[in-house]
This record gives C-alpha cells, sequence and structure tokens, in this order.
C-alpha cells in the first residue's frame, strides 16, 4: 500500500496529476482483479484525494464512498470521508453522520485526537461552540503524549478565522509549538506559528 501512495505521490509532486489519476485507476482494477480489496480500496481512497485536488468533488466522493463500500468495517476510511464532506463539500451535517458512529473506533492516541479535530470542526460549521469548545480542551489535555506528526490544526484553524475561543487557541497552539521544536518538526512549528500571528 505504501508503494501505491508513493508512486501517486512523485506523479502529484511533480504536477502530474492528470498521471496520477490514471494510474490509481489502473492500480485499482489490477488489485480487484487480484483479490487485494485492501489495497483497492486504498487506492480508491488515494484516488478520491487525486479527485479533490483537481476539483472534481463528486467523482471524489464516489471514490470515498467507494472504498467504503470495499471495506465497510475499515472507520479510518469513513473519517476521510467525512473529513472530505466537511472541508470539499461544506456538508457538515452528512460529515456527521458518517462520522458520529464511528468514534469508538479510534481509541489510537494520534487518531483519536484527529477524529477530536474533525469533530469539533464538524460541531463548529453546525453552530454548536461549546461542543467544539469541548474537543479542543480535551485535544489541549492530549498534546503532550502525541508526536507532532499526530496533531491536528483543523478545528484552531476554523476558530481563529472566526476569532473564536482566542486564549483556548493560544493555549493550543503553544504546546503544538513546543512540541514541534521538541522533535524539530520545522513545517509543524512554522505552520503553528502563522497561525498563533492571526489571533
Amino acid at each position: 500500500m505504501e508503494d501505491l501512495a508513493t508512486q501517486a505521490s512523485v506523479l502529484i509532486g511533480s504536477g502530474r496529476l492528470a498521471e496520477a489519476i490514471s494510474f490509481l485507476r489502473q492500480a485499482i482494477e489490477e488489485s480487484l482483479t487480484a483479490g487485494e480489496i485492501a489495497e483497492a480500496a486504498y487506492g480508491c481512497n488515494l484516488l478520491g484525494s487525486c479527485l479533490a485536488a483537481a476539483g472534481r468533488d463528486d467523482e471524489a466522493l464516489g471514490q470515498y464512498l467507494r472504498a467504503e463500500g470495499l471495506e465497510p468495517g475499515n472507520s479510518f476510511l469513513k473519517m476521510q470521508t467525512a473529513a472530505f464532506l466537511l472541508d470539499f463539500m461544506n456538508r457538515p451535517q452528512a460529515a456527521l453522520e458518517k462520522l458520529a458512529p464511528e468514534l469508538d473506533n479510534f481509541r489510537e492516541p494520534s487518531s483519536d485526537h484527529a477524529v477530536k479535530g474533525l469533530l469539533g470542526a464538524i460541531y463548529l460549521e453546525l453552530g454548536h461552540i461549546a461542543e467544539a469548545e469541548d474537543m479542543l480542551r480535551r485535544m489541549t489535555q492530549q498534546i503532550k503524549a502525541l508526536h507532532p506528526r499526530g496533531l491536528d490544526l483543523r478545528l484552531v484553524t476554523r476558530l481563529i478565522e472566526r476569532k473564536l475561543l482566542r486564549n483556548l487557541c493560544r493555549e493550543y497552539l503553544d504546546l503544538v509549538i513546543s512540541r514541534a521544536k521538541t522533535f524539530e518538526e520545522l513545517s509543524i512549528q512554522r505552520d503553528a506559528q502563522a497561525l498563533l500571528s492571526a489571533i
């Protein structure tokens, strides 16, 4: 599966998005023919991301849903669909309906943190500020146990754009920056500092 992502990333990174889409379509069909369902589902998920990057949202959603159909027990794929529904299609209620049944399946700390960020962003878009605040408070409590790559900036970005919960956002970002410095994750540190300067 990593090879699939690597090959697609090389094409995308060199500006060959159309080739990446064609490559993934072929890889999915080859995986299905070989009976490699998990590989095919992963390919559909990657293809969904490529199609989204190309602005082909309806096709992208179709691929995310196809991935789910191939692996119906895979909560990560449903989380990806929920994120797409929120971030690209502005459908927070549909995202919540997709994500809510899966919440208990994210027990690993970094995935739990990411799902809290997504859920908080969904709550925010639905106008449930208290619930969004609760998610950010819980995320803030988790930071010290996580590697910076497992930290999520989706919720805090949306809160800062709306000028909400500034002190809590500042606290969260200060902790993210501290963790990023400890692990020498410069891009995460830069992203968090840019958000902090926008408060």
